[in-house]
């Protein structure tokens, strides 16, 4: 397949097999990164250099097999939507999605794009993990996510994020787990 057969059809369905041989017609990372920022889908990130500063952050602290496990199975659309922070919504058919919130646009555009950039790393978590194909509870499913963003060095990020939401029993959980996890020097 080439590289324009690739981009044109951006949420064209394909199974799980198509879109594995898509993600090895990356040579490298950087192959990969520019075609990740020339999709329509993401032409809002090339509209502001916060944004654009941190998914390459993103993609810099990525391993490029990880980039390739993430993105194999089907691809990933960062969409701007309404709401709080962000959301990863995995499909099991074709194309999963990343929604960025305004609250976590504001913290990219921020003086500490490192706590927005945690937010991120923390989807993707979810969908390293393929949390949408197991049986899981929540709470672990969280811990896993927190565990990929302190992996790639934002763990005092993420706690960050989840000490504004700390009045919640999980997430009091969550900061205690990221907190041994560093202590320990436990870093999965």
């Amino acid at each position: 397949m080439t590289r324009g057969t690739y981009m044109i059809n951006l949420f064209k369905k394909s199974n799980t097999e198509s879109a594995k041989e898509e993600i090895n017609i990356f040579k490298s990372k950087e192959d990969f990164m520019f075609t990740f920022f020339n999709k329509g889908h993401h032409s809002w990130i090339l509209k502001e250099m916060s944004y654009m500063r941190a998914f390459e952050t993103i993609f810099c602290t990525l391993d490029f097999e990880t980039i390739k496990q993430i993105w194999s199975p089907r691809h990933i659309a960062f969409i701007k939507a309404q709401g709080s922070l962000s959301c990863a919504i995995d499909s099991e058919e074709h194309l999963s999605f990343i929604l960025c919130y305004p609250e976590l646009l504001q913290l990219l555009r921020s003086g500490s794009p490192d706590i927005g950039i945690a937010v991120l790393f923390h989807e993707l978590g979810h969908l390293y993990h393929r949390h949408n194909q197991k049986s899981i509870e929540t709470l672990q499913a969280q811990f896993e996510a927190d565990e990929f963003a302190l992996f790639h060095g934002f763990g005092e990020d993420i706690i960050s994020v989840i000490n504004d939401y700390r009045h919640l029993e999980d997430n009091r959980k969550r900061i205690q787990n990221i907190q041994f996890k560093i202590q320990n020097n436990v870093i999965v």
